[in-house]
């Protein structure tokens, strides 16, 4: 899995999840964690991924129930399994 901030998208964040096993399909998790000051917020997105398949998110935004503010944020794979 890839991540970034996307600033062409104006603070949002975009992530790339592929799937490289070639034959079986994977449910892959992944965690995205915004922190600002002593506040934190976990988020979590499921993907099920065909064999040699990928999801590219783009320009997501990341809800802040706080209103808008700037976070730092990070992506990771929390977790894949045969689906």
């Amino acid at each position: 899995m890839e991540s970034w901030p996307d600033n062409s998208c104006g603070g949002f964040f975009s992530w790339h999840v592929i799937n490289g096993v070639k034959d079986a399909p994977i449910r892959a998790t992944v965690a995205v964690q915004r922190r600002k000051g002593s506040q934190e917020y976990d988020d979590r997105y499921v993907y099920d991924l065909a064999p040699g398949t990928s999801s590219f998110v783009s320009c997501k935004r990341i809800p802040a129930p706080d209103g808008p503010g700037f976070y730092d944020v990070t992506a990771w794979l929390a977790g894949a399994q045969h689906a």
